[in-house]
This record gives structure tokens, C-alpha cells and sequence, in this order.
């Protein structure tokens, strides 16, 4: 008998227990044909019952219908959201791993795969990307509702009645616990927070009414901090908050992005044209807030280092739109460019952000709520200059850091998703508030666990710092008093404003900086082929080789 088929029914705890009898040097040689109890004793009995083949489940027998998942997951553990057929990935993508679970939960039929199921995400992000409510639709077993029917008639299977191809109700009330199951099977970075029924048609990409982002950052270390004159987290007069506000409002409203986003060949876009419905800067508020009149913020004082993030609302983004946005943004809070490069990056012909600020004010105007401080600062800034650089294509920069961006929220109609967390199926106004505890509780109190040694780890680095030199010497004390031990501080340097740097840092985000000698403007940095260059260069090569190699493998099969 091979090892595989020696171990390959022992559960956790068998082999565990067999790891310790080899490690103690306990020789246990089983006679023929002889398999493992649940004591780990080897008996014939036992083989026997192992022989005997498991029934085959068909999950495509069962009843089925469609729904939509909410979920979070740290992008830090993973090869982005997508799972990727065509290249290996150096981890795990979030969907592979959430399609495991569910193939060993017998929701999905596994043969058929994801396409098979009906799979649709939101918003898919790129690796070191995050996200707070990312959502994806498909297929899966059901206990309470069965819309196989329907499921046939989309798959262009012929159905015989129009009448069959109907829902059909089994239980009143009760689902299988999606939330539940996925989470005992899931990694803990990785947690679904909801399920919804949803409409057989849904689509979780195109019926989304919005993608909200969140990018993360520090104003830069305080001059105290800087003990370094090149210190890879500090620029001088730290990032200017004010200047990046003006800058993130006139992203607002319908407009060009071909400058501030990575053009993609593969996906053959011509249009570049999207719409922001928010962009603001906001200071993270301390704590758990309970409401939004007054959180509490910690103040911006030259010894502190409060946390702020940006907020980006807009019914479709391009890829890699949020971080060359954030870059330019980084920019303008280092003094290095002025807030009205963003409307030249948008200017992408002569007149072009005078006829969208025209058409943007139009729009605020209609608006039931145009009290934002996004759209009043928008209104405030007045029409842009007529003399602005028009960019035809996109000026050569980096793009921000991955790790500080989050998909916070996909937005749909409250007629088309209803999130629940537990098994209730009825209708989403009777969900009773009453239920102290469900699986979306849990999830919440493993996340705060993990908020909870993430904030411990932050803070032992901080301490880190508080116990090294300063700027204001290079020297340490042999000891110190117990008080002085008990609130570690750092000396305030002699000097209070920040010296004057040889080389210039333009920050990236995420404690990234790039050095440079001498910044070169925007304006005057070289610019990259149009798109429409791009587009056809990759259609007459990578992309022509790929449709003969797609052909040839189909001729193959055939």
C-alpha cells in the first residue's frame, strides 16, 4: 500500500497523532489490507468501510438559483480578484479561493466551472489591492428556491413550456447558510459579509450603480522624525492637504481620463470618457464612530501624523485610474505641481475642460444634494483658464502604491440586492432586527481580532521610532526615568523648520518615495503614443497570433 493510500482517509487529528509516533521513534507497520479507526488503530473492518466508493453528488441535479455575495479580503495575500486560466500567479487570486470553498461545499458543480455557474464580478482589483464590498454573482444550490428552469432557458437549453420555465418556491423561509459555510472554509483574510437573491438576469458588473475607492495616506513624517537628510518617508513642508483638495474637485463631473490611467491594448478601448460623482479628502476619524455629525479626528499638529484617504465615487473607473490620479494628487500636496494640472490632464484637445466644466455645473446643479464639499469647492474654483497645456496623450509618471487602495463599496438598487447575513429568505422589510447573533457578527468580531494585532503591530514600530536617535542628536541615553520610559517622546530639533534637501522626493504613497536631483513639470515630460497606436500595434501582433492560436487549437478539436 502506497503512502497516499495509507493516509489519504486519516483525518486531522489521525495524522497529527501519527506525526508524533514517528517523531518519537515508534515504528507502526499495519498488516495488509488494513486501514485506520478513529482511534488510529488498524483494523480490517475499518479497510472495509474505507473500499466502499462514495455516491457521486450531482450539485447540477439539485435546485438552484442565483445569487449575489458580498465580501472582503487584503489584497496583500493575493494575485489580485480574478482568477487567471491563462498564466500561473505567484499566490493565490481571491476568486480561485473563494471557488474552492465553494466546490467543497457542494454549491457550485465544480466540471462546469466558473463560467459554467454564471460568474460576474463588480469591481476587480489588481494584486496588493484590497476591498471592503467587493460583489460577485452566479449559480448555486439552493434549499428554498429553484429556478433551474430559468437557469436552462439563458443557457439556450429548449425548454418545453413557458409555464416551466418559472421559480418554483420549496421552503418559505429558510436558505442554506451561505455566509455560514464559506467562512469555516475560507482563509481568515478573506470573509463574506452577505448574500442577496437576486434576479436570474443580475449581473453584479453591469447593473452596479457605482464603485467607491478609498486610498489611504499620512500628511509624511514630521520634521522631528527626519533624522535623515534623503528619509525615504519625508518631503519638505509634508503633503499640503488644501492644495490636494483643489486639485481631487475638479475630477468631478464627466471627463477624459486617457491621461490618468494605464491604457490596456488587450481590451481595445476607445472611449475614455468617465464620470466622478465624489472626490474628496477626508481626515480618518479615531475610534469607532457611531455617527457622522462629529467624529473625532486626531489633530494636525507639527508632532502628529494623522491618517487621511481619499474618497472616489464614479459609476465605472479604467484601469489603474485611482492610482495615476493619487500619484498627481502627491504631487500637488508636495509643492511640486499646481492643483491646475488636473484640469490640463483632462484637457485632451483645445477646449475640452472648458466644455466639460460647463456641462459638469449643469449636472451639479440638477442634483438633489449639491452640498458636498467636493461639488461647492468645484463651483468655487471657477471656469479653468483658457490658456491651459492640452494633453493629447498621457505625460510620462508613476503611479501610486497598490497597498493603501480599497474597493470600499459597489452600489446597487435597493430593488435589485437585498444583503442578509443569515438563512431568512423572505422579504428583505420583514428581516426581524431582534437576532443577537449571526455568522456576519462573527465575521465582524474575527476581522476586529485581526484590526486588533494589526493595530498592536503598528504600534510596536511606532514605539521602534520613539526609541531611536532623533534630529536633534545622533546619540541615545545609557537610561532613563521611569516616567520619561512610560511616555517616550521625541526632542524637538533646533531647528524648526525642515532643512534644505539636494534631492528632491516625490511621494508614492504607502512610506514609497522616488528621489530626484532635478523635478521635471508634467508639461514638460515626455508624452506616450496615442491609444489608437496602441491599440494597433497589439491587433496586428500579440492579439493576431492569439486569434490564430485560438483558431488553430479549435480546428484541433474538431
Amino acid at each position: 500500500m502506497s503512502a497516499y493510500e495509507r493516509y489519504n482517509g486519516w483525518s486531522r487529528a489521525q495524522l497529527l497523532r501519527r506525526i508524533m509516533q514517528l517523531e518519537a521513534g515508534e515504528v507502526l507497520t499495519p498488516e495488509p489490507n488494513v486501514g485506520p479507526t478513529a482511534q488510529g488503530i488498524y483494523t480490517h473492518e475499518a479497510e472495509k468501510a474505507k473500499s466502499k466508493k462514495p455516491r457521486p453528488y450531482d450539485v447540477s441535479a439539485q435546485a438552484s438559483r442565483k445569487i449575489a455575495l458580498r465580501f472582503c479580503y487584503d489584497g496583500a495575500y493575493y494575485s489580485g480578484l480574478a482568477a487567471q486560466s491563462s498564466q500561473v500567479t505567484p499566490l493565490p487570486t481571491v476568486e480561485e479561493t473563494i471557488w474552492d470553498a465553494m466546490c467543497i461545499a457542494r454549491l457550485v458543480d465544480p466540471e462546469k466551472g466558473m463560467e459554467g455557474a454564471g460568474w460576474s464580478r463588480c469591481g476587480r482589483t489588481d494584486a496588493g489591492v484590497s476591498a471592503a464590498g467587493q460583489v460577485v454573482a452566479l449559480w448555486v444550490r439552493s434549499r428554498s428556491m429553484d429556478e433551474r428552469t430559468i437557469r436552462s432557458r439563458n443557457e439556450e437549453t429548449p425548454v418545453k413550456d413557458e409555464l416551466d420555465a418559472m421559480p418554483v418556491r420549496i421552503s418559505e423561509e429558510e436558505e442554506l447558510p451561505y455566509v455560514a459555510t464559506l467562512n469555516r472554509l475560507l482563509p481568515p483574510t478573506i470573509r463574506i459579509q452577505a448574500w442577496s437573491p437576486v434576479s436570474p438576469h443580475f449581473s453584479s458588473r453591469f447593473d452596479c450603480q457605482y464603485r467607491h475607492y478609498k486610498y489611504f495616506f499620512t500628511l509624511g513624517a514630521p520634521h522631528s522624525l527626519t533624522w535623515q537628510r534623503q528619509s525615504s518617508s519625508h518631503f519638505p513642508k509634508r503633503l499640503d492637504i488644501t492644495r490636494m483638495r483643489k486639485a481631487a474637485a475638479r475630477l468631478v463631473g464627466e471627463h477624459d481620463f486617457r491621461n490618468l490611467c494605464k491604457v490596456d491594448a488587450s481590451k481595445q478601448i476607445t472611449n475614455f470618457v468617465r464620470r466622478i460623482d465624489g472626490a474628496t479628502i477626508d481626515e480618518v476619524a479615531v475610534g469607532w464612530p457611531t455617527t457622522q455629525e462629529a467624529p473625532v479626528h486626531l489633530p494636525v499638529t507639527p508632532a502628529n501624523e494623522p491618517m487621511f484617504v481619499l474618497n472616489l465615487r464614479g459609476s465605472a473607473f479604467l484601469y489603474h485610474q485611482v492610482r495615476n490620479i493619487v500619484a498627481v494628487l502627491f504631487m500637488v500636496g508636495a509643492g511640486l505641481e499646481e492643483p491646475t494640472i488636473m484640469d490640463a490632464l483632462i484637457n485632451v484637445r483645445p477646449g475640452a475642460v472648458l466644455q466639460d466644466h460647463a456641462r459638469t455645473i449643469n449636472w451639479i446643479l440638477s442634483l438633489p444634494d449639491d452640498a458636498t464639499p467636493d461639488k461647492i469647492l468645484f463651483r468655487a474654483l471657477g471656469t479653468p483658464a483658457n490658456d491651459l497645456t492640452v494633453f493629447e496623450t498621457k505625460p510620462s509618471y508613476e503611479m501610486a502604491a497598490d497597498r493603501p487602495l480599497m474597493l470600499w463599496e459597489c452600489g446597487f438598487l435597493p430593488t435589485h440586492v437585498s444583503w442578509r447575513a443569515d438563512t431568512y429568505d423572505g422579504p428583505f422589510d420583514a428581516i426581524s432586527s431582534a437576532k443577537e447573533y449571526t455568522p456576519t457578527l462573527k465575521a465582524t468580531s474575527q476581522l476586529h481580532a485581526q484590526w486588533t494585532q494589526t493595530s498592536i503591530h503598528a504600534e510596536l514600530y511606532r514605539h521602534f521610532v520613539l526609541s531611536s536617535a532623533s534630529t536633534k542628536t545622533s546619540a541615545l541615553p545609557s537610561q532613563s526615568t521611569f516616567a520619561a520610559a512610560c511616555t517616550p517622546m521625541v526632542p524637538a530639533p533646533a531647528d524648526q523648520e525642515p532643512s534644505k534637501q539636494g534631492v528632491q522626493l516625490v511621494p508614492l504613497g504607502n512610506g514609497a518615495t522616488r528621489p530626484t536631483t532635478r523635478y521635471i513639470p508634467l508639461t514638460m515630460r515626455p508624452r506616450d503614443v496615442s491609444y489608437e497606436v496602441k491599440n494597433e500595434k497589439w491587433r496586428t501582433g500579440k492579439g493576431k497570433r492569439r486569434a490564430e492560436k485560438k483558431a488553430a487549437s479549435g480546428a484541433a478539436q474538431d
